[in-house]
């Protein structure tokens, strides 16, 4: 669980300078790859996953939006591209606005490298 006041994007959690622990990535990837395995499961793709479209609450992460906008002008997407946004999003999350890489666990680094060879 992430400790945030209320429900607040996941956006506005990093932005306010707060990058997540590894255990608190593990807890999001776990939401948020359940939400994309829901989407998919109804032949959907996200299309449009990212921190602003992801509310950290008490009982977990929640995807909003569902990329309605993307899929109005690409109705060709791939489940893949979903998978690279998580990737995207959870790089974000542990980096915050720093994008260092550096800091990270050798096991988040090596998650984030396998879902960016998700072809």
């Amino acid at each position: 669980m992430i400790d945030a006041p209320g429900a607040t994007t996941l956006f506005d959690l990093a932005y306010s300078g707060r990058s997540l622990t590894e255990r608190e990535l593990v807890w999001l990837g776990r939401g948020l790859t359940a939400g994309i395995a829901a989407t998919h499961a109804a032949g959907l793709t996200n299309g449009g996953l990212g921190p602003n479209r992801v509310i950290v609450t008490q009982h977990g992460p929640i995807i909003v939006d569902l990329g309605w906008t993307s899929r109005i002008t690409n109705a060709d997407l791939e489940p893949t591209e979903d998978l690279y946004a998580l990737r995207d999003t959870l790089l974000f999350a542990a980096t915050s606005r720093s994008g260092k890489t550096t800091d990270l666990s050798d096991s988040v680094t090596q998650l984030l490298d396998a879902l960016g060879e998700s072809d």
